[in-house]
């Protein structure tokens, strides 16, 4: 509990501060092994930044999006209809569909905790041989994180705006949304500022890495602020 709450504290932050000088060390040590002989855990380990956030990222993508569906849908239902009885059946499927975004995001978070700082040997052991292609990799998807959030953004400016009714009554749905994200930004963020302490040793090229974990901060404020 103590780890998840210096998570969220990080989070709202939403800032890049150095990476922490034990994190950083232990990163330097590992990859000073580099060409001799490693150890089973760094070979095991080897993949596991970006493979992980990867497939959260992709899962969460596929997920939410028939989410975000079910909801367009509802809402053009609204707009198109003065039927009353309708219009509470469409604001239930935009309030389910909220929901399980919240669920997505709250399983996806857990997901990248358990898997890589949960696992044996922790960030430190996952940096291990950290190659310009893991670095990419992850880039890669810190940019459709960015994306999933856009959508995520765009979905509740569109709900808010259908009418004073339904926004009132989806009111603590996208309350627990926007509770949502920091918890999901987090341990992306603390994982990052790690890849890059470790990337400064390994002369490995993080522009791109940084700029996505930069981009990924500013669209989690813009929800989190309800901008």
């Amino acid at each position: 509990m103590r780890f998840l709450q210096i998570l969220g504290y990080a989070t709202l932050a939403l800032s890049l501060p150095s990476p922490a000088p034990v994190e950083n060390s232990l990163a330097v040590t590992n990859l000073e092994q580099r060409g001799l002989e490693e150890s089973s855990v760094g070979l095991q380990k080897r993949g596991l930044i970006d493979d992980t956030v990867q497939s959260v990222v992709a899962t969460l993508t596929t997920s939410t999006q028939a989410n975000i569906d079910a909801i367009q849908s509802a809402v053009a239902t609204i707009q198109g209809s003065t039927d009353a009885q309708v219009i509470v059946d469409a604001t239930a499927i935009i309030r389910a569909n909220l929901q399980a975004i919240v669920q997505a995001l709250q399983t996806a978070a857990a997901t990248i905790l358990t898997t890589i700082f949960g696992s044996v040997g922790g960030i430190a052991a996952a940096l291990t041989a950290l190659t310009q292609a893991e670095i990419n990799n992850l880039t890669a998807a810190l940019q459709a994180a960015i994306a999933l959030l856009q959508n995520i953004r765009a979905t509740l400016i569109l709900t808010q705006n259908v009418s004073a009714a339904v926004a009132a009554a989806v009111a603590a749905e996208i309350a627990a949304v926007r509770a949502a994200i920091a918890p999901f930004v987090g341990p992306i963020q603390v994982l990052v500022q790690a890849v890059l302490g470790a990337s400064v040793v390994a002369q490995l090229t993080v522009t791109g890495l940084t700029q996505a974990i930069i981009g990924l901060n500013n669209i989690a404020l813009q929800i989190i602020n309800s901008q």
